[in-house]
């Protein structure tokens, strides 16, 4: 809870039970309002200045104070204040058969990446809203991603807890000149974001029940505008897939004052026969998006070497065949393989698939790789 505004920790205190009793400069004291006699220890001393030097240090020692004001009530206490002063909570949690409190790898691995890949696709469309984005959006998305921090899950429990900074600023990239105006260029805090990945959720729970009573993709094709994207559900299907049902609870970290009441959670529950509908929607998502399909021809480099489970990531230097100099392209191991012999021997490459831009950046998708014969080196052969 470094820095901690302390309006805020009265707030807390306050809505716990406690009570200003007094206090002096620089200081408010509140007592533990549960029937006891001995004041003393049940009162905690808030620091309201800041700019202090030793704030953080005197907010360690009224953790410990609130800590000791009882064994029942203080740990939970401290526990949500601290989770409060992390941020936004974002718990993922799927519903899985477990075996003595375990789960399948592929469950776990599969509610991670969905976790991940919910805050991206929710991020991207706080910029612009599309069908389906590609890499575009991408670099700011992970900008917000490298703040988030994962908490810890409950005992017995399977939940991936996220925690999002709502008063960090992300800052937008400069438009293009080819790229659609967007509003509020500048910056967006945490909360914005947390805010557009909820609004998608909303909006693909609306598309399913739409769905349930249609047989209708129209409500996912109607939802792109408030956040629906071949990513978004393409993320929740993977929450759900094999499992009874997954959901998504919000705990908005509470910037209030005492007056106001706790905060409200926000909670969307998917149902797990989900599954082949989401991926339905992903495949009409992704034929929304206008996509360019090129053949381009140039010389290769190494990026990164594929990992497990991960493809590899090469650099073609365009010598025809693309309005791109360069296009980054994701490969297979297989095709890692030709490429890495092709970058090894010097050897000109032919790659066709599908190329999105991503701000300054291209890149080429569903690539399909060959190494362009000795005799057909000249590339005004190929075309």
């Amino acid at each position: 809870m470094k820095g901690e505004d302390p309006r805020n920790i009265a707030a807390f205190l306050m809505r716990h039970g406690w009570e200003r009793t007094g206090g002096r400069d620089g200081y408010d004291r509140y007592r533990f309002k549960d029937g006891r006699s001995n004041t003393e220890q049940q009162s905690v001393i808030v620091p309201l200045d800041q700019s202090w030097a030793d704030y953080d240090e005197l907010l360690g020692e009224l953790l410990l104070r609130i800590e000791a004001t009882s064994p029942e009530v203080g740990p939970l206490m401290v526990k949500e204040l601290l989770e409060r002063s992390l941020g936004d909570e974002l718990k993922f949690r799927k519903d899985v058969s477990t075996i003595g409190g375990a789960v399948a790898w592929s469950a776990g691995r599969d509610l991670i990446w969905a976790a991940e890949n919910i805050l991206l696709a929710g991020a991207k469309t706080r910029l612009s809203r599309r069908a389906y984005y590609g890499q575009a959006n991408g670099r700011f998305a992970h900008r917000f991603l490298d703040s988030v921090l994962m908490g810890q899950t409950e005992i017995g429990s399977y939940v991936v807890t996220a925690f999002a900074p709502p008063h960090e600023a992300f800052p937008d990239r400069a438009p293009k000149v080819d790229a659609p105006s967007i509003a509020g260029l500048g910056t967006y805090t945490g909360r914005e974001i947390v805010e557009s990945v909820v609004g998608g959720l909303e909006s693909t729970v609306e598309a399913l029940e739409h769905y349930k009573t249609t047989n209708s993709m129209s409500g996912f094709e109607r939802g792109v505008s408030s956040g629906v994207s071949r990513e978004m559900v393409e993320a929740v299907r993977r929450m759900v897939v094999d499992s009874d049902g997954a959901d998504v609870t919000v705990e908005w970290s509470g910037e209030v004052v005492a007056s106001q009441p706790l905060q409200a959670k926000t909670h969307l529950a998917f149902e797990g026969s989900a599954a082949p509908v989401l991926e339905r929607a992903g495949h009409t998502l992704a034929s929304l998006q206008p996509a360019e399909h090129v053949t381009a021809v140039g010389r290769l480099s190494l990026v990164s070497r594929p990992k497990r489970g991960e493809m590899g990531v090469v650099r073609l230097k365009v010598s025809a065949g693309s309005e791109a100099s360069t296009l980054q392209i994701r490969l297979s191991e297989e095709s890692f393989e030709v490429a890495a012999a092709a970058i090894a021997h010097e050897e000109e490459v032919q790659v066709t698939g599908r190329q999105e831009r991503d701000g300054n950046r291209y890149w080429l998708y569903d690539a399909d790789l060959d190494v362009v014969p000795a005799a057909l080196n000249d590339v005004g052969q190929l075309f």
